[in-house]
Order: structure tokens, then sequence, then C-alpha cells
């Protein structure tokens, strides 16, 4: 149909893939023409044809109190592996029986019910089952019970990342289901999950579960008449591992204050694991991010091969050893320090997050003391605690310098004519007045403090040379714990004022000149 400069078409489009399957879709487009005269689309719209189906929320094989019995089953189940674990009972059986129970895996119990060990490295048949966890590490997808298996308990051979989600030790679990799809032998269910520990820590996502009837007559599992087995789940959290509410999210707001706790904390974890008093796995889950939160942490003391711990175990192994994955790692904790502490040289804030540099300082009782430099990202968990998801420290290097510098030569070089030109009289009083300028541009912003620290942001980059190298700097108005001032944010921090770091600095730029 052609209505003036609108063309309309309706009718169904067959697609056909490279095995041969032919897709048929029903569709709706309208074309106009561009300046150009060109014929374009200004409405498209596909669509599944219609299927005459049962579209009844019960049938006579399925029903949703059933649906809802074997997730609440699927969760206490999850919820008793991890008592078993914390109380030292046998949850390696109850996992294997669980397993076996709540999915579709293909039984491996022999004739005479022992466990059948199955290679991992063999050719596998269909998947029965398609297993999506929330919050796992490669592979994401566990199709084989031996990967659904190390999701849930852990593998330290085969699946080093897994640290068991179900080892938690989990208090309780809830569940939401938004809707039901029921249909004969097959149900599927979507809605929301929650899991609590007994801290009041809490996770939550969304979930999607598939079920197939299975007639079940298995001597060995004592099972006999009908189950639902699972044959799909996704489960999905926002990146924060808590509900996606908006709202909730802005109230967490990560401040100095919150950042400096998270510091203090951290001091305190390392000193405390010295002394006996804590476990490196409280260090770890006191001060890092990693239950809720892919973390990245640069140990200073790892070998090349083991630089970067991705995983929870592998920072509890180089804080307390002993771990033969990091066969190299003694302890780091254990040494013991007495103290610990960090020292923030420039910090910045972003809705939810806090990225911080600057120096380590670790004092053992024994009178040794060392310094490293750190880079840091906060983010905040459920209850708001600031954890640690990117940790970066290093001591310093002095023969890794030294070949470093070697290394610059070539590009020192080539800036050599450029960097040993004079300087003029003329460069040097327009660069005053540029200074100048950008002082009182700072002051006429005296009564807003985001906007006038910005500009001394501005001004501090584009009249001081800390992308170049060290810059010494003494102001005029300054107490004598800070009269000098060696970082960015110290001068920032004169000239703008509000920085807790440099309490007594009002504002040098703001008076307003």
């Amino acid at each position: 149909s052609v209505e003036g400069p609108q063309g309309l078409a309706m009718g169904q489009a067959l697609l056909n893939d490279t095995n041969g399957n032919i897709t048929a879709l029903d569709y709706t487009m309208g074309y106009i023409r561009d300046p150009m005269g060109k014929v374009r689309l200004n409405l498209f719209f596909l669509s599944a044809p219609f299927e005459e189906a049962n579209n009844a929320t019960q049938c006579t094989d399925i029903s949703p109190d059933d649906v809802h019995a074997a997730i609440e089953d699927w969760g206490s189940s999850v919820v008793s592996i991890g008592q078993r674990y914390a109380r030292r009972w046998d949850y390696f059986g109850r996992t294997m029986r669980f397993l076996q129970t709540s999915f579709d895996f293909p039984s491996q119990y022999g004739t005479n019910g022992e466990w059948v060990e199955v290679d991992p490295n063999a050719p596998r048949g269909p998947a029965q089952v398609l297993f999506k966890p929330a919050d796992s590490a490669r592979p994401h997808f566990r199709t084989t019970l031996e990967e659904a298996q190390a999701y849930f308990i852990g593998d330290q051979k085969n699946f080093p990342k897994d640290i068991g989600f179900a080892l938690r030790n989990w208090k309780t679990f809830d569940f939401v289901v938004a809707g039901t799809i029921l249909r004969p032998k097959h149900a599927w269910a979507m809605g929301e999950y929650e899991f609590e520990d007994f801290s009041g820590y809490k996770v939550a996502g969304q979930f999607t579960f598939g079920f197939i009837r299975q007639e079940i007559n298995d001597d060995v599992l004592d099972e006999a008449g009908k189950a639902l087995r699972i044959t799909v789940l996704h489960m999905s959290h926002p990146h924060d591992g808590v509900k996606l509410d908006w709202h909730d999210l802005g109230r967490r707001e990560v401040t100095y204050q919150s950042v400096e706790e998270a510091q203090e904390r951290w001091g305190r974890l390392i000193a405390e694991v010295g002394a006996g008093y804590r476990s490196a796995s409280q260090l770890v889950d006191g001060a890092f991010a990693y239950t809720f939160r892919p973390t990245f942490f640069r140990p200073a003391e790892a070998e090349q091969n083991t630089s970067f711990r991705f995983s929870r175990a592998g920072a509890i192994s180089y804080y307390a050893g002993g771990n033969e994955r990091f066969a190299e790692d003694w302890g780091f904790a254990t040494r013991p320090w007495s103290a610990a502490r960090m020292q923030t040289e420039d910090l910045v804030l972003y809705p939810g997050q806090a990225l911080a540099l600057g120096h380590l300082f670790y004092e053992a009782a024994t009178g040794v003391r060392r310094k490293a430099q750190f880079a840091a990202s906060y983010v905040a968990d459920q209850r708001g605690v600031l954890k640690l998801n990117l940790f970066h420290e290093a001591f310093s290097n002095d023969s890794a310098a030294e070949a470093l510098a070697q290394q610059a030569e070539g590009f020192l070089a080539l800036e050599e004519n450029v960097a040993s030109a004079p300087v003029s009289l003329d460069q040097v009083q327009h660069y005053q007045d540029l200074w100048a300028q950008a002082v009182v541009r700072v002051g006429e912003a005296s009564d807003n403090q985001t906007v006038a620290r910005e500009r001394a942001k501005e001004l501090v980059d584009k009249m001081y040379g800390f992308s170049e190298g060290p810059v010494l700097f003494k102001p005029t108005e300054a107490n004598a714990e800070t009269r000098i001032r060696v970082t960015r944010a110290g001068v920032v921090a004169y000239f703008a004022g509000g920085d807790p770091m440099f309490p007594a600095d009002r504002g040098f730029a703001r008076r307003p000149w």
C-alpha cells in the first residue's frame, strides 16, 4: 500500500540458515524516500507467527505448586550444604545427592551404588543441563556435573577460581516467582532470589528455571515416582550483587571518610593476622570485594607467573601461604607486621566508587620498616561498607627503575632539542599572566566548592609539571605539617581547600582575588 510519500508492506519472511533450517517471521515495514530520493525504512516490525497453544496457567502434568516446591528444595539444599561444611559433616556426599536429584545430569552412580569418576577430557555428548551461575569464573556455562559441582563446593585442581558458592554458610534462602509457563512434562519459572548468611550479608538476583518431569525409579538414590529435574538454570545479579534499585544505589554515597575507614580496616586486619587474632580469609573478606564483585589484586611480593590474583583463594594464599598452586607464597601477613597503614596522595570520588593513589607503610615488631606505592579502587557492598575491588602495590625497585630508565633513553633523546631549548623572558611573563588569570578564575567561583575545586585542578594541570616529573611547591599560607607540597592533590588543596587530607587549607585562590 502506498499512501502519498509513505509506503507500507506486510507479509512473511523466510530465513534459511547454513544448516538448512527455515524460520518464518511475519513482518510489517514502512518506507519513505530520503532527500536523495533513496527509499528508506521508517517502520520495521518482526514477530513469530501465532501458534495455537494451551496458554492456561495449569496443566494436568505439572502444577505451580510443583514448581514452587522444586525451587524451594533447590535453595534449601544449597543452604544445607553450607551448614554441613561449617559443622565439618559430609558436605561432599550431600552435594552429589543434590546435583543428582535436583538437576537432570546423567547418573554417575554405578550398579553397586559407588560413584563413578568421569574423565573431564573425554568427548562430550549433547548437554542435558544448561546452567549459568550468576558469579562464576570461567567456564561461565556449566553443562556437566563436574562443572556444577565445582561451582557449588569448589575444585582447586580443575577449577581453581571457584570458591564454592554453597560453602558460604548461608542461613536462609528466599525466592519470589514472577511467572510460570506450564506444559506437559515441562515447566519454566522466572523470578528473584535472595541468600542471606549468618553475618547478615545478602546476595540477591534473578533466576530462570527450566524443569522436566521425569519418571524416577532409582534404587541407589532411593527415589521412585515422578520428579521435576532442572534442565535450565540461569542466575544473574547486578554488578554490585544486589537488586537493581537505582534509588538505593544513589543513597550509597562514597566519601573521604568511608575511604579512610576502609584503609584503616585494611591496616588493622594486616596487623591482626600477624598477631594471630585473625585469619587471612577474614582479612580478604573484610578488606576485598571478592565475594560480590570481580576483584583485581597485584601483590607487591608475588612471583612473575602468579603476579595477579583474581581469585579469593589467590589473595588468601598471598597473605597466609600454604597453597600448592602458589608454592612461592610464604604468607606476607604472617611476618608479622605490628602496623600497616595507607597514606593517600590523591583521591577521586565517583558515585559508588573511589580511586586512590599513595604510599603503604609496613612496620614489623623487629623494627623493620618497608614503604610501597599503591593504586586502589573501592566499591560499597550491600551494607555500604567499602571494599577493595582493585589493589596494586609495589615496593620500590632500584634495579627495575634503572632498567626502565635505560629503555627510556631513546625517547628522551628525541626530546633533547626541545627540552634544552632556552626559555625566553617573554615566555616567562606570558606564563605568569596565565597563572594569575587562573588564580582569579578560581576565586570567581568562591561560593561553589565543586566548581572552585575543578578550576583549581585545571590551574594545577596547566601551570605545574606533575605530568612531566617531580614538582616542589612551598605555599605561603600553610601550616608546618603541610608546608612542603610534592603532590598534585596537595597543590589543589592549597588553592581550593576542602580536602580532609589538608584540613588547614582554606583555599588560597578562593579569597577571592
